[in-house]
């Protein structure tokens, strides 16, 4: 028999990954505090989210709901999608986390050339249950931004990957190699218009927790994560509707 405590949390644990789980609405999306993931001594994806304003609706900053993160040492993967690539700079926290960029910032060439997607990490992070990540530097109301945010405790980032995929070819990231059990957090940002609602589906075991798929003004934006058990060579295709081209972005940390 279950005692409540640990009955509580294994509800509390359910109901964080179906509220992950698709598109959001009101433009942000959690998971809930899972008391058992920390016991876990391989990498895996914690908590997760997905914030966005649109082009128009002008804040000098786009934040997460307060999230649940893991109190153990963990890795906060954020990507950011910005209709100004000049305004990338690294996301803060309000735990005075300090966030690196992985990569260079990598402009929509040929559709959006004056905006762009860009990738960053902190490291060795302790989390919180009122942890809030924010995207700031929005300057006008063209800026329309998403931020995406994975927590993936036990592992640190061995590699980052990113290419373009124009339309009409398969979305294939490039492919990274692990040599320890790893988490995979992939991120499809797809270049189409916005006139339609999108779908972005991936393959290869890989789970979408995050999605902004609405039409309208937006970065649009699909999240995946896989926890694979061994080394190995990995990659991900993103079998998507409306037909575009798309930013791919693969991390691996073990």
């Amino acid at each position: 028999m279950w005692s409540r405590r640990t009955l509580f949390a294994r509800m509390r644990s359910l109901l964080g990954l179906m509220a992950g789980a698709g598109a959001s609405s009101t433009g942000v999306g959690s998971s809930g505090f899972d008391f058992f993931a920390d016991q876990n001594s391989n990498p895996h994806a914690g908590a997760h989210a997905l914030a966005f304003n649109r082009s128009g609706t002008y804040s000098p900053t786009v934040s997460t709901r307060k999230l649940g993160t893991r109190t153990a040492d963990s890795t906060i993967i954020v990507a950011i999608g910005r209709g100004d690539i000049n305004s990338h700079e690294p996301p803060t926290d309000n735990l005075g986390s300090v966030f690196t960029q992985l990569g260079d910032s990598h402009p929509y060439i040929p559709r959006w050339p004056k905006s762009g997607t860009a990738l960053y990490a902190a490291r060795g992070v302790k989390g919180r249950r009122d942890h809030v990540i924010t995207a700031s530097n929005i300057k006008k109301p063209s800026d329309e931004v998403t931020l995406a945010v994975v927590q993936v405790v036990a592992g640190d980032v061995i590699d980052a990957k990113w290419n373009f995929v124009p339309s009409g070819s398969p979305l294939t990231s490039l492919s990274i190699t692990t040599t320890a059990p790893a988490t995979l957090v992939a991120f499809w940002w797809g270049d189409g218009d916005g006139t339609y609602r999108h779908t972005a589906v991936p393959n290869n075991g890989f789970h979408v927790i995050d999605s902004l798929l609405l039409p309208g003004n937006i970065v649009q934006c699909a999240v995946a994560t896989r926890n694979v058990p061994e080394p190995g060579t990995y990659n991900v295709t993103w079998t998507v509707t409306v037909l575009q081209g798309a930013q791919l972005w693969l991390v691996a940390l073990q």
